[in-house]
């Protein structure tokens, strides 16, 4: 299919003008973006909660539950916000960066990340790591311990960073920054554990100096509309959070919205710290 659309793209590009084709294309760019749905303009997280009705659905937690359980027990397929696939997964930097990491005592703190599953779609590569840890939820703990019960596997789940009594070798921020009220005290905390490597992927930021909440609508994930808050961030601010560190590399997932717009960032911790 995809070489089918290249073989397209190149019919369309002789039989169009080069400016033609250039001028068309960056239509397609302004006005096809991919785009969260958000609503309203909101100074606290409060407020924006007040909103929605949360990540604490049940509904969220119950289709996570049934796709990681699938991913476990069955094979040759991926998980992604709940979401079965069984098409090749594609392949992630930040996949990539843990491939060039891997050694046989490698830790890792996987915050916001959900019922593991980075750890799940890709258990052939964490097979020689040490220690793996996800910071969730307290229903996400309490259902993510159930399952590494269940099957017998080496992963665990903690509610807070304070309660990782080790410096692991890499913390991984996935998707999760945007959506926490208490972002300075996370950061700060992270900075103070001082891992070798931070990895803050899928993440939304804006280039106002004043981030504000909003409430972000997702209507065709679940069986009903689930909202709920969402700060795009000020990446400076951020960064100035995590002082211990230099971006060493960044990149945008194709899978990822456009607006706000979202990056991946590898911090390596510097030499003097």
């Amino acid at each position: 299919m995809r070489m089918k659309t290249l073989i397209i793209k190149k019919i369309i590009k002789k039989i169009l003008s080069k400016k033609i084709y250039n001028f068309l294309y960056k239509l397609k760019i302004l006005f096809f973006k991919k785009r969260l749905n958000l609503i309203g303009n909101y100074k606290t997280y409060s407020e924006a909660l007040k909103n929605s009705n949360g990540y604490h659905e049940l509904e969220i937690l119950s289709k996570v539950e049934d796709a990681i359980i699938r991913t476990i027990e069955e094979e040759n397929i991926w998980e992604r916000d709940g979401f079965i696939f069984q098409n090749p997964q594609p392949q992630l930097e930040i996949v990539k960066i843990i491939k060039s990491l891997t050694n046989k005592n490698l830790s890792i703190v996987d915050f916001g990340g959900g019922l593991g599953t980075l750890y799940f779609n890709n258990r052939e590569l964490f097979k020689s790591v040490d220690r793996y840890y996800v910071i969730e939820q307290n229903n996400f703990v309490v259902s993510g311990e159930n399952i590494s019960k269940k099957y017998k596997l080496p992963i665990k789940f903690k509610k807070s960073l304070d309660e990782i009594e080790f410096i692991p070798d890499l913390i991984i921020f996935s998707s999760v920054l945007q959506y926490i009220p208490n972002l300075e005290e996370v950061l700060i905390k992270a900075n103070k554990i001082a891992p070798q490597r931070i990895v803050i992927d899928r993440t939304c930021y804006s280039k106002k100096s004043q981030m504000k909440w909003h409430v972000q609508l997702s209507e065709c994930y679940y069986e009903k509309t689930i909202s709920y808050p969402i700060r795009p961030l000020n990446k400076n601010y951020m960064l100035n959070l995590l002082n211990n560190y230099k971006v060493k590399k960044k990149w945008h997932n194709d899978f990822d919205v456009d607006i706000p717009i979202h990056e991946g960032l590898l911090l390596e911790k510097l030499s003097n710290k």
